[in-house]
């Protein structure tokens, strides 16, 4: 596994650079990726996150706020994750009488708010649920579980990050110059 991980941060370095754009975001994002790929091991592996990695990510937001139009679009993208997982969290426990998310899943979505803005919560949101379906559809048909199993979200949230920072961040910027 550990050559699995070093290509994946080998990969997505050289894509940045490439890419363009600064070192300082560059580190930041790689920064970020490294603590949400440890929370989605220690998902999938203990079925608990700690909220180190959370608190983690919340600092690691101040190296995006120059990437932000206004000053208080963090807050808004914090506010607005946790709104939304908070309404899915109600809505499971009105339908299925038991949480839908975690309280790591909350947090999560939280500190990526703070780091990603208003549009980027809802982009990581949507990537996260479409991923997580996906990877839930094939366990079931598989026959490794059933639709009452609850799963770990984060690693579906790793990839859907992952994905938004390497193709989809500054996506408006990249569409209004064409």
């Amino acid at each position: 596994w550990k050559y699995a991980f070093t290509g994946y941060f080998a990969i997505c370095g050289i894509y940045l650079a490439v890419r363009g754009g600064s070192a300082t975001f560059e580190i930041s994002v790689l920064c970020v990726l490294f603590v949400v790929l440890e929370m989605a091991i220690s998902d999938q592996l203990y079925k608990v996150v700690p909220d180190q990695f959370s608190i983690c990510l919340a600092v690691m937001s101040v190296a995006f706020i120059s990437y932000s139009e206004n000053w208080w679009e963090p807050f808004a993208g914090a506010g607005l994750g946790l709104a939304i997982s908070l309404a899915i969290l109600g809505l499971g426990m009105l339908l299925f009488r038991t949480g839908s998310l975690g309280g790591a899943d909350i947090k999560f979505f939280t500190c990526m708010g703070l780091i990603a803005g208003r549009q980027g919560i809802v982009i990581i949101y949507i990537l996260t649920t479409l991923l997580f379906a996906i990877q839930s559809a094939v366990k079931i048909a598989a026959g490794k579980g059933s639709i009452r199993d609850s799963s770990p979200m984060m690693p579906a949230a790793c990839a859907a990050v992952t994905v938004y920072f390497m193709f989809l961040w500054n996506l408006e910027d990249i569409i209004f110059k064409l």
